[in-house]
């Protein structure tokens, strides 16, 4: 069976999330990956963008749930998945990664991330 997935890979975004003060205050560098699985029969025979999933307007609705502070990753995560899902009901699954790119620790680490897959 096919299946259609668009993607938006690593988009980079500073926001204010994290459990310590100095990351809702100062902030932080994150790099946001979603994968959306839809219906595209249409809009691929077609080359029409009706029926098609906007990338900019998918950048558009994780901007807008990255700009509320959270402590936690999984908080923005959940949040860019319902608001995604809101807006699109035909999105039949996908995965939504959201990696803070420098946190807080004495570790030297690429980035942690939050990865939510349905």
């Amino acid at each position: 069976m096919a299946r259609s997935i668009i993607e938006i890979n690593r988009l980079k975004m500073y926001a204010y999330h994290g459990v310590e003060e100095q990351e809702r205050e100062i902030g932080n560098e994150f790099e946001i990956s979603v994968h959306l699985e839809y219906p595209s029969e249409i809009p691929m025979q077609n080359d029409r963008i009706e029926g098609a999933l906007s990338y900019g307007e998918v950048a558009r609705v994780i901007e807008q749930e990255m700009a509320k502070k959270s402590y936690l990753l999984e908080n923005v995560v959940y949040r860019i998945v319902e608001q995604l899902k809101f807006n699109w009901p035909r999105i039949s699954g996908g995965s939504v990664t959201v990696a803070k790119l420098h946190p807080p620790m004495k570790y030297q680490v690429e980035n942690c991330a939050f990865t939510y897959v349905w």
